[in-house]
């Protein structure tokens, strides 16, 4: 008898985390791909820009991808960067309603196996990933876990 597996959507934050850290959590959860949900794949701590982070997670057996597609886009992030400034959930939500295209290419690496978004905030709920997450996840009615 075969058994399915539900596709996973995993998230993970590297605020107050080592690169080491994140490729280990990615690694532990059983994941086959990191996705990383930032606009700019870029980062002012050791390890976790692009190419950094990828060959890391490459010698941990672990596939890199990386989609600006659903990142916070620079207009959103600054109003959010501002003094007294708030990130914009409704904004961020109407523009990922217009990235059908990747958030299905989201779920299709998520069918070959599990994938763990990656960005910056450490709370999940502080973070566009979150939205990313579930928006993949219903596309099998799958759940989300956060690392």
């Amino acid at each position: 008898m075969t058994v399915l597996r539900r596709p996973s959507v995993l998230t993970v934050g590297y605020e107050g985390r080592s690169a080491q850290d994140v490729v280990r959590l990615a690694r532990d959860s059983g994941a086959v791909t990191m996705l990383d949900v930032r606009w700019r794949p870029q980062s002012r701590k050791r390890g976790l820009s692009k190419t950094s982070l990828g060959a890391s997670l490459a010698e941990a057996g672990l596939v890199y991808d990386h989609d600006r597609r659903l990142g916070t886009p620079p207009d959103i992030l600054a109003e959010a960067h501002r003094p007294g400034g708030q990130y914009d959930w409704a904004a961020y939500r109407e523009f990922l309603d217009r990235q059908v295209g990747a958030v299905e290419a989201a779920a299709a690496l998520a069918e070959r196996g599990p994938v763990v978004l990656l960005c910056y905030e450490a709370d999940p709920l502080e973070c566009h990933r979150l939205l990313v997450a579930e928006r993949v996840a219903s596309c099998w009615d799958g759940a989300v876990s956060h690392l």
